[in-house]
Parts: C-alpha cells; structure tokens; sequence
C-alpha cells in the first residue's frame, strides 16, 4: 500500500468530499456536486439516517400545524365557565387545596404556594372572601396577572352573595318581631293585671286597719 495525502473537494453547490493523492483507490473519489449526491446514495445507513431527519421535521411540522388549527377551533367555540359560590370556596383554604378569589374569579393557586414572592402565608389568609381589595394594594406587574390566567378554574356565583344577606335580614326581621310581640305582651300582662294587684293591695291595707281599730276599741272597753 502507497502513502499519500488525503484533500476536501467541495462542490458547486457548497457539498464536500474526499480525495487522496498518492494511492490507488477502488472506487474514484467524488469531486464534483454529481458524483458526492451519487456516493451518498451508495450508503445506504447515511441515505436512512437523511430520510429519517426529514420524516422527523415533517411530523414536527404537522404536530405544530395540528396544534394551530386546535387552537383556532377553541376560540371559535363558545366557553362554558364555570360557576362556583363563596361557601365552595371557602372550604379550599390549605396548603394542599388553596382557591382564592380576584376580580370575580376564582383561581386554584396551589401548585403557586411556594413559588408565589410574598410566600404562601399571604395566599392562605386571602382564602374565604374576596381577595381582590389585597391583591390590587400589592400593586402585581402585567406579567403576575398574565400568569395568573394559567390558574383560573371558573367565576364567583354573584348571586348567592345577594341571596345570603337577604335571608340573614328576613331571619333578623322574624326575632325582631317576636321580640315586640313578647314586649307588648308583658306590657298588656302588667297593665292587666296592675289594677287588681292595687285593688287587693288596698284590701289588705284596708283589712289590717280595721283589725287594729277593733283592738283598741276593745282594750277600751275591758274594765
């Protein structure tokens, strides 16, 4: 076997090859863009490993597609929020289930807890009740409202906050009636009874008197 020196042959089209110089080669070397698209296709392993990078970046593109056009179908389709009432709420006030409320809806911030900036603590103490007044004080960027949207699970039934304090007044109105009911009936009770309870007062008065005066008259009268 001869020593020699091995050079790159580039073709017009910006593909390479090898050539050797110096020693013989059973099959001539590809200098030009012809000969090394026919060396490739010669080897097979390289040939399957080009087609299987195109088969690739095709199902890539179609997948992206696919998720395009998924996306456009979901806006175009009308969204059923769903609704959810303070009470419900309310019960979801742990580390492991945390709901709060902002701006009439309701996000389910527990996987945030210990990624929120001013710790879970604050995110346990809006539970409850509408935390909208807590979060606008801490004055969040666009970004924290953006993201915010990742955690939003429905809206805050406004009607049932309109119904508790209706039947909280209704139950006030029923004791504050019976309470005046109860009042004017002592009243007539002591009124009723005040004038017999004089008139026997004044009986007894009266009986005792007389017993008195019939004593005296008496001891005046025994010798």
């Amino acid at each position: 076997m001869s020593s020699g020196r091995c050079s790159v042959v580039v073709g017009s089209d910006g593909h390479y090859g090898f050539s050797s110089v110096g020693r013989k080669s059973s099959a001539p070397p590809p200098t030009t863009a012809a000969s090394v698209f026919d060396w490739r296709s010669k080897n097979p392993k390289r040939e399957e490993a080009r087609k299987g990078r195109r088969r690739s970046k095709k199902k890539k593109e179609k997948k992206k597609k696919g998720k395009k056009k998924a996306l456009a179908r979901k806006e175009k389709m009308p969204t059923i929020t769903k609704l959810y009432s303070m009470e419900e709420v309310s019960k979801h006030n742990t580390n492991d289930d945390c709901w709060i409320v902002v701006n009439g809806n309701v996000y389910d911030v527990t996987m945030y807890l210990d990624e929120h900036p001013g710790g879970d603590d604050v995110l346990l103490a809006a539970t409850g009740k509408d935390a909208t007044e807590d979060f606008e004080d801490a004055g969040h960027s666009k970004t924290a409202r953006d993201l915010m949207q990742e955690y939003f699970i429905g809206e805050l039934d406004t009607t049932t906050l309109i119904s508790t304090p209706i039947a909280e007044l209704e139950i006030f109105q029923k004791d504050k009636s019976s309470s005046d009911f109860s009042s004017k009936l002592m009243s007539k009770a002591v009124q009723y009874w005040a004038f017999p309870a004089a008139i026997i007062g004044i009986s007894v008065v009266a009986a005792i008197l007389c017993t008195q005066l019939a004593n005296t008259i008496l001891l005046k009268l025994l010798p």
